[in-house]
């Protein structure tokens, strides 16, 4: 059963940060952290490390975090804690069950939520116009140069920074002020009395703030620990939409180079899933699409109608 692991980060006056990851050890937290460095700088910048210059392994930086000390007011001293959920004292008459993304699949899931698979190749693209620019031909061009080994695990970190976050960020999503974007946060939802939960790699929503805040896009890569690609975005899309303000969610299952485009709908209490074709980022057309899909996404769900 998956643990409750906590990074702590304090000064003399008491704990200023914190991180909660759900894990199974601490060397899979630290490995996380490490993939997604750009979220956890204060981590890295106050134990002096370089995510660049350094070889930072998980267990180099597990070491890091457990030896550092608080030094009055000027350095941050960081612990991990490892909770497990029988040291958790629950108020609810029913014990939960906790289920990591990782851990669970189509099957099982389709135990705990009404859910229903429908395909439909272009459900995104068939009433969306887009004009590509010159602009956009250039930067499809570079992608296009970009060659990544999809069998080795730092190719897919690499994938994911050269490729992925370069891509969205010619979208700009951030329209206006009520467009927020987050990168590797934990979300976890109940449903039926079982708690799913766990991390994703991007997430598009509109609210006044972070913490009410009603999802649109949610992208995830796949990674070998994991179950069947497109159900770990659904899961995901699912534990986004749980409790928010809204009936539907458009997702990306993305796995070695293919992308894949998935749109989630609530019905009451049933839900459906709609997938699209797959999409290779070395292919031309393919990355037109997909990149055409993005615009649809900004424009359809982001924009002030």
């Amino acid at each position: 059963m998956a643990k409750l692991f906590l990074i702590t980060a304090s000064y003399d006056e008491g704990i200023m940060y914190h991180w909660h990851f759900f894990a199974n050890n601490k060397l899979d937290v630290a490995e996380y952290v490490i993939d997604n460095f750009w979220n956890y700088e204060k981590l890295f910048r106050n134990l002096f490390l370089d995510i660049q210059r350094d070889r930072i392994t998980p267990r180099r930086l597990l070491e890091r975090i457990e030896s550092s000390n608080i030094d009055g007011g000027s350095q941050m001293g960081f612990k991990i804690f490892e909770i497990e959920f029988d040291n958790i004292t629950s108020v609810a008459n029913e014990e939960k069950k906790s289920l990591l993304f990782s851990e669970i699949s189509y099957e099982q899931i389709k135990k705990i939520v009404k859910l229903k698979h429908n395909r439909n190749d272009d459900f995104l693209l068939e009433d969306f116009e887009y004009q590509f620019s010159k602009e956009d031909d250039i930067f499809f061009e570079k992608m296009l140069n970009s060659r990544f080994d999809f069998y080795e695990t730092h190719e897919l970190l690499e994938y994911k920074i050269k490729l992925i976050y370069p891509l969205l960020e010619m979208i700009n999503f951030e329209v206006n002020d009520k467009v927020i974007i987050s990168y590797g946060e934990n979300i976890v939802a109940n449903f039926n009395n079982i708690s799913l939960g766990g991390n994703f790699d991007f997430l598009v929503a509109k609210g006044k703030s972070f913490y009410r805040k009603n999802p649109i896009f949610i992208l995830n890569q796949y990674t070998s620990s994991e179950s069947h690609p497109d159900m770990q975005v659904v899961l995901r899309m699912l534990v986004a939409m749980q409790n928010k303000e809204i009936s539907s969610l458009i997702g990306v299952s993305i796995h070695r180079g293919y992308w894949e485009f998935i749109k989630l709908e609530k019905i009451e209490d049933r839900y459906s899933f709609t997938t699209s074709d797959s999409y290779s980022t070395e292919k031309k057309e393919d990355l037109k699409s997909i990149y055409k899909n993005l615009q649809a996404v900004k424009s359809l769900y982001c924009k002030e109608k």
